[in-house]
């Protein structure tokens, strides 16, 4: 069996998964421009 420990690791997981689930669906473009802007800017390219 899971421990409380585990239980609530995984309640903090889904917190943070399903909203950004519902918002890929709703706006995909919008988050896509957002991973590439991030990778552009993680890179440092001018």
């Amino acid at each position: 069996m899971p421990s409380a420990f585990q239980i609530i690791e995984c309640q903090k997981l889904n917190v943070l998964i399903v909203p950004t689930k519902i918002a890929f669906r709703r706006r995909r473009m919008n988050i896509l421009k957002m991973i590439k802007l991030l990778i552009f800017m993680s890179e440092g390219k001018p």
